[in-house]
């Protein structure tokens, strides 16, 4: 047995002595014996016993279990019991304190022994198993911490995989004004040589060019609003949204020979709670998934004749629930991969990261707290979100 110092609290002083000569035979090491509250604590404060014998009366002033609430307060030591008084009351109020032991006086040595090595040994396995609660607990923040690092990487990669699809749009959207600016100066030149340029031909030259690079301008906008981060949760309408997202997108998809359509059954706005610009995240991870089947759909050759390509996106109000369909004939997903497509790094792409589903599962049900599921229909799939209307 390692020295184990032991604090003797008791007014009686046979008693105390008594207990004393019998844990000193034992090899236990009384560090004092005090009689009152404020003894007892200045002593655990100074001496750091490893168990206390607690006397419950001490005559005049606090007991021994307000002493242990005190002493509580600041170390958890363990304490036991002494009384030659019982009642219900007592036990009670003794057992807020959590004590590790009660002794009834008069006890033998053989009691005060086993009850002492008892409590040792439960203090024991009590620090231990806190030790090892802190552990996991650290163990747990730090898994989770790895867990939001991760799904913020994952978070980044999605927007840099989206972002190729805007650079792609922003490329098709400046291509006209582009070109237009290049005419003008182009015609200013042929102007000047045929000494047509004067006040009025170079005012509408400069205001051709202002409404092109405006256009230019407005398109940067949208694209940046597009992609601006906001967690704040606000009232938002999905129709608004959806049709956002088909503005930004239509001669893209309509340059690639693909039907892209926004329609509505609902008289009035589908109003829900969220991040626009996440929803709108979500959503075009949808679209983009539906173009990239489509595409690969037609490199297999696989569409019929006469069978034209589309992504239609319909809204519609099911009881109190926002719902967002998202249809394409891209040629459905294969039923292994359906099972866990929302996965991280699950694709049915040669090159595809397996990222931009399970970021729009997330941006749903975790952050919208939606539902986002899958199914294969006639010649494509359709993908179903769902959200509580804020009515």
């Amino acid at each position: 047995m390692e020295d184990v110092k032991c604090l003797i609290v008791e007014d009686e002083f046979i008693i105390a002595n008594n207990i004393k000569t019998f844990l000193q035979n034992k090899g236990y090491i009384v560090t004092s014996i005090v009689s009152s509250g404020e003894d007892a604590i200045e002593s655990v404060k100074s001496e750091k016993p490893d168990i206390i014998l607690m006397d419950i009366y001490l005559g005049e002033g606090i007991d021994g279990i307000e002493i242990a609430e005190q002493i509580h307060s600041f170390s958890y030591i363990p304490i036991i019991y002494i009384t030659a008084n019982v009642n219900d009351k007592l036990v009670n109020r003794a057992k807020i304190t959590e004590p590790f032991g009660y002794l009834i006086k008069p006890f033998n040595e053989k009691e005060l022994h086993i009850t002492i090595e008892l409590a040792l040994y439960k203090h024991s396995m009590e620090m231990k198993l806190k030790e090892l609660n802190n552990s996991l607990e650290k163990r747990v923040i730090e898994a989770v911490e790895t867990i939001k690092q991760n799904e913020l990487m994952l978070i980044q990669q999605s927007k840099m995989a989206a972002m190729g699809e805007m650079i792609g749009v922003i490329a098709h959207q400046w291509r006209q004004p582009l070109n237009g600016i290049s005419l003008v100066i182009q015609d200013l030149e042929e102007a000047f040589n045929f000494g047509e340029l004067d006040k009025e031909y170079i005012k509408k030259a400069v205001k051709s060019t202002m409404e092109y690079i405006s256009f230019m301008s407005n398109t940067i906008d949208d694209f940046r609003n597009f992609f601006k981060p906001s967690k704040l949760k606000i009232p938002f309408s999905i129709n608004l949204a959806a049709q956002e997202i088909i503005d930004i997108f239509y001669d893209l998809i309509k340059k690639i020979d693909i039907q892209l359509s926004l329609t509505c059954t609902s008289n009035s706005d589908l109003m829900v709670i969220g991040c626009p610009n996440e929803f709108k995240q979500a959503a075009l991870n949808l679209i983009i998934n539906a173009k990239d089947a489509i595409i690969e759909k037609r490199k297999r050759n696989l569409f019929k004749d006469n069978e034209n390509a589309f992504i239609s996106i319909e809204l519609s109000k099911v009881n109190d629930m926002a719902v967002v369909k998202v249809m394409d004939n891209g040629g459905g997903i294969p039923t292994p991969i359906l099972e866990k497509l929302f996965a991280p790094y699950i694709t049915t792409k040669n090159e595809g990261t397996g990222i931009g589903l399970y970021m729009s599962k997330i941006i749903v049900e975790r952050n919208m707290e939606g539902k986002l599921r899958a199914e294969n229909i006639e010649n494509g799939a359709m993908f179903v979100m769902e959200f509580k209307c804020n009515l």
